[in-house]
């Protein structure tokens, strides 16, 4: 009410002793860390973003400069009491903590040291606390502070991860071999689940060229022995550091990462590049997608369809084809996995060739079949008339077009629509389109199938509409 009143600007006494009367400290705190607006005006009424980060930026270095540790004590008491509330997004704070540090170093180095210790602390002690790698910078590139920092993270209980995040911050000049040798440890002998950003272990390549690979292979040791999940960061493959040699270590991390978290690789580029120097690698990477119970989305899994930019990419698909349609996988009430490679395409003329090769090489193999048009149907569509005219015209045995799904199987209706017509329409089109190829005497007995199914979906209409008529 009080924050409706300021936007419209009401003036009145027995207004300002209402506010005064509303007045409390850790709102106050609160109001300045919430980035989403400033002195009742929402982040998105000002016309200069840019603006409105500048003063909030300028309040909160006001308001959470500290002069003493008394301040900054109850500074962290409202800060958790405020995050109780649950009403201030998680997101922002990073930006929060990163101002008030530097506000607190650029005036008092001890002053801005202890606040930072205060918010690991209190980071250690809380779920969702933000990740503070840039505000660790702060600590980096302040004289003195990296040893110390080392030192209190043990006299003042912080969690050991705090250390390997101080080593990835350090800034290239610094480094030492001493430094190396720190992270090495570290990696060998951290207890608990972490997150290691091997990008930001390049600066130590100026010491020890092959570092990234020796991680690498600590990591995926030590998670391939169990009891404790290491990932890494999602993009960290890149063609510069795989080679023949190292490969093997590269395609059983890329498994264990995929496993582990899933955004990995999200834009398919590790994977691109492991399939450049090993297609077989992609059933691998599917045994691993469907190990045990597991079911995989297609939707979760777009970074697949990169393959297409390999020039062996219809290898890749043979093999991951004929592999899935071996697996006990049921997949009739949603779309099958294989439309993964044929999603968010960034061109179709080479997958679609490859579609209607398919149906062309293994128009007698029903499980194939069955892939190739569940992939049309979800992914596809518009080659749907071309693939089935491929299929008819090489292949007019029934029993083996009775085994494949021509609808599109599990379908959501709006209500009041009469399934069996949409249903019986499907078979009508399709009865349509072999008569169309002309092949005579060769195709009666589909055709007289393809009708045996429409004139079925017809009387079952017939009784929706019955059933619709009476209320039941």
């Amino acid at each position: 009410m009080i924050r409706s009143a300021k936007r419209e600007g009401v003036k009145h006494s027995e207004f300002e002793r209402l506010k005064k009367a509303f007045e409390h400290e850790v709102y106050s705190d609160f109001e300045v860390l919430n980035r989403e607006r400033r002195r009742g005006k929402e982040s998105h009424d000002f016309k200069d973003y840019k603006e409105f980060e500048r003063l909030k930026d300028a309040d909160l270095a006001k308001r959470f400069t500290f002069s003493s540790t008394d301040q900054i004590e109850a500074f962290i008491s409202n800060y958790r009491e405020i995050r109780s509330w649950d009403k201030i997004s998680i997101y922002s704070q990073s930006d929060c903590f990163h101002t008030i540090i530097k506000s607190n170093l650029s005036i008092d180095i001890e002053t801005g040291f202890e606040v930072f210790l205060g918010l690991a602390k209190l980071s250690d002690s809380m779920s969702q606390i933000p990740f503070l790698f840039k505000t660790i910078e702060l600590i980096t590139a302040t004289p003195g502070l990296v040893e110390r920092f080392w030192k209190a993270i043990g006299e003042r209980g912080l969690h050991e991860s705090w250390r390997l995040d101080l080593l990835t911050s350090l800034k290239p000049i610094v480094i030492e071999e001493k430094h190396l040798q720190r992270l090495y440890t570290m990696a060998e002998t951290l207890n608990n689940d972490y997150y290691l950003n091997l990008e930001r272990c390049r600066h130590f390549e100026k010491i020890d060229s092959e570092v990234i690979v020796k991680l690498l292979e600590i990591v995926t040791r030590r998670n391939e022995e169990g009891n404790l999940k290491t990932r890494l960061n999602y993009d960290f493959f890149n063609g510069e550091i795989i080679t023949e040699a190292n490969l093997q270590l590269f395609k059983k991390a890329y498994l264990q990462q995929s496993s582990i978290h899933d955004l990995f690789d999200y834009q398919g580029r590790g994977l691109l590049t492991i399939l450049s120097f090993d297609v077989k690698f992609v059933l691998d990477f599917l045994k691993m997608l469907f190990d045990g119970n597991k079911r995989e989305r297609a939707r979760d899994h777009k970074e697949l369809s990169i393959i297409w930019g390999l020039p062996n990419a219809e290898d890749i698909l043979d093999k991951a084809i004929e592999f899935m349609a071996e697996m006990r996988y049921n997949w009739r009430f949603s779309k099958h996995f294989a439309n993964a490679f044929f999603q968010r395409l960034t061109s179709s003329e080479k997958a679609d060739a490859y579609l209607i090769n398919l149906i062309a090489k293994h128009s007698d193999k029903p499980k194939i079949m069955n892939i190739a048009f569940d992939v049309i149907n979800h992914s596809r569509k518009g080659l749907f008339v071309q693939a089935f005219k491929t299929y008819i015209k090489i292949n007019q045995d029934l029993e083996s077009f009775k085994d494949i799904e021509w609808s599109q199987g599990q379908v959501l209706f709006s209500g009041g629509t009469i399934v069996g017509d949409v249903r019986a329409g499907e078979w009508s089109r399709l009865l349509g389109m072999v008569e169309g190829v002309k092949l005579g005497s060769k195709t009666r007995s589909i055709r007289g199938y393809i009708k045996r199914r429409r004139d079925s979906e017809l009387r079952f209409a017939e009784d929706e509409r019955k059933r619709q008529f009476f209320g039941f």
